[in-house]
């Protein structure tokens, strides 16, 4: 079942606010539009887990603290991967 247009338009007029909590979690306005963008494809998928319109915010904040759990796992996993790399080690310019 496919998110209403009632929803649709709350989900839409709360956008800006929906940036700012994302982004005073995660410090990156960039990662915070990433984060947002993923979350309305995300909610457009599963639009049909929404039972009540008027809770469409709620539900959607949900959505989006799911998208600050995944953005800092990916995270976690690039830093463990970076450690797993061999070091580089410093050459000297041949002259």
């Amino acid at each position: 079942m496919p998110v209403s247009a009632t929803a649709l338009r709350r989900l839409t007029e709360n956008h800006r606010q929906f940036l700012r909590f994302i982004e005073r979690r995660v410090g990156s306005r960039e990662a915070a539009e990433d984060i947002v963008q993923d979350a309305f494809v995300r909610g457009l998928e599963k639009g049909g887990t929404l039972r009540d319109e008027e809770s469409a915010v709620a539900w959607f904040y949900r959505v989006l603290r799911n998208g600050i759990v995944d953005y800092y796992r990916k995270g976690a996993a690039n830093c463990s991967a970076r450690k797993d790399l061999p070091g580089r080690r410093a050459v000297a310019p041949s002259l």
